[in-house]
């Protein structure tokens, strides 16, 4: 007769214990509360600390980038030129942007999802390990999630905090972003990127070397003789507005008188002379302007016609 086997049922204190972490507001606890409740392999709170990712979670995606690039040691600034630092801020601040504003994901799977990507991004950078060989450890840190809790303690691999659902997003999220380009990350680790040095030659003009009796400038100075001996424009006595006033009235004065007496010597049989010249003068040109106006339109007009009777032919 076969034997049968021990039937595995839940067991109520680790389940209690597990409900409790679960249910447990982050909000009010401490970085020293959850080290002492959490498991020794979880990978919680390896990277990132409960009061980090309070911080984080209230930022906007820039102060976000900086903030994490500063607590993850990523040069931020040379992020928009090094291939390496700017895939690996890009890599963690999605990451962290994807758990918490579209997963909503609670403060401890933020740590332990960071945790991950971390240990993902190592295993390529410092150990090179294939991509089958990251893909065999993602497999691994997922081992006894959804399985609850055993009389017999089961193996986990430090995520157990997610549900089964919650560890398939997971395993896609990182299939399409960081396995997929998994090519590319080995390349920025394994070829050094070109060093490209941007210079600019400047000439700048300097005053030629000074003779005498001029000094150098700002290195010392002249005598006040010397100075003054330069001065040869006097400088004219200031006038006040009553003075100028004065001095300009006569020639507006003269101006008048002068316009006069140039009206009072020409005669009306003159003076309709000239306005005749000039309105002729002024009509001719009117005149033909206009004629080249209505020469334009008859133009117009004739190309008009023949089109149309091209097109009734």
């Amino acid at each position: 007769m076969a034997a049968r086997g021990k039937k595995k049922v839940p067991s109520s204190a680790q389940g209690a214990k597990d409900k409790a972490l679960k249910d447990l507001n982050w909000e009010i606890l401490e970085d020293e509360d959850v080290g002492s409740i959490e498991k020794e392999n979880s990978l919680a709170w390896k990277v990132l600390t409960l009061s980090q990712v309070k911080e984080l979670k209230t930022l906007d995606p820039y102060d976000l980038e900086a903030r994490l690039c500063e607590i993850l040691d990523i040069d931020k600034h040379t992020s928009a030129t090094n291939w390496n630092e700017g895939a690996m801020s890009d890599y963690y601040v999605s990451g962290f942007w994807w758990a918490n504003s579209q997963q909503q994901f609670d403060h401890r799977q933020i740590s332990g999802f960071i945790t991950l990507l971390q240990n993902l991004w190592k295993n390529l950078a410092d150990e090179q390990k294939s991509l089958l060989d990251n893909i065999n450890y993602l497999k691994e840190t997922f081992v006894g999630n959804g399985m609850g809790s055993v009389e017999e303690p089961v193996p986990t691999g430090g995520l157990e905090f997610f549900s089964v659902a919650e560890s398939t997003l997971i395993m896609n999220y990182i299939q399409q972003t960081f396995f997929q380009h998994y090519a590319m990350y080995e390349f920025l680790h394994t070829c050094e990127q070109d060093e490209v040095i941007i210079s600019r030659d400047l000439t700048i003009e300097v005053l030629p070397p000074a003779e005498a009796p001029y000094p150098p400038p700002l290195v010392e100075a002249i005598h006040i003789e010397m100075f003054e001996g330069s001065q040869d424009v006097e400088s004219e006595p200031d006038l006040d507005a009553e003075s100028v006033v004065a001095q300009e009235e006569p020639a507006e004065q003269l101006d008048v008188e002068a316009v006069k007496d140039i009206l009072a010597s020409v005669s009306a049989d003159q003076l309709g002379t000239v306005l005749h010249e000039v309105a002729k003068e002024k009509f001719t040109e009117f005149q033909d302007e206009i004629k080249d106006k209505l020469r334009g339109r008859e133009n117009s007009y004739m190309e008009k016609i023949e089109k149309i009777e091209k097109f009734a032919d």
